[in-house]
């Protein structure tokens, strides 16, 4: 969901391209502990398989269409697509729109009716599908907006559906050339959830 350029994408499949360059390694070592762990990576190594993707801008999707291509990607507003036209998925990826919580925007929050309210439909597209996995992201200043009353209706959202989360700010400078921090919400689906 708000798949923009497809970044989340791109950063998930080359995460399963690492098990490739552990087994270049492997080829070099012939057989010390420490090519048995890149064994055991290699070999358990997650391949992620993108199932739909989603965003309303169109020149976003213009790139998103050059990179990937068009098979899975709906161009559209969130707002206008029912669950039963998104398929199952395990791992469900989103950074929603930030402008409503950044300190660069007008901090409406969940009162902007127009980007503010978006944390809302991955809630609903959560609750209908309940994939197993949630991997959110959004600006630093979520944390202290509303002096941190919107951070913690998202993680009593994510709770109330069944979902253990943790969150962390990283910073992009370690591997984009930029110099921004996001918070990374990742939600594991409680058993019976």
């Amino acid at each position: 969901m708000f798949c923009g350029v497809g970044g989340f994408r791109l950063g998930l499949e080359r995460a399963g391209d690492i098990g490739g360059l552990l087994q270049g390694k492997e080829q070099e070592d012939n057989g010390d502990i420490e090519t048995k762990r890149h064994r055991f990576a290699w070999q358990s190594r997650i391949r992620f398989n993108c199932v739909w993707a989603n965003d309303n801008d169109k020149y976003a999707c213009q790139v998103y269409r050059k990179r990937f291509g068009n098979k899975e990607l709906v161009e559209g507003d969130i707002q206008d697509i029912g669950p039963e036209d998104i398929p199952e998925h395990d791992f469900l990826t989103a950074g929603f729109p930030c402008q409503a919580f950044s300190v660069a925007g007008k901090r409406k929050g969940f009162q902007d009716k127009t980007r503010g309210t978006l944390f809302y439909e991955i809630c609903r597209v959560v609750r209908s599908k309940r994939p197993k996995y949630l991997l959110l992201e959004n600006v630093k200043g979520l944390l202290s907006h509303n002096s941190g009353r919107t951070f913690a209706i998202i993680l009593l959202s994510l709770d109330e559906l069944g979902y253990d989360v943790e969150w962390q700010v990283l910073n992009t400078k370690y591997w984009l050339p930029q110099n921004r921090e996001r918070v990374f919400i990742f939600g594991i689906r409680r058993e019976g959830g």
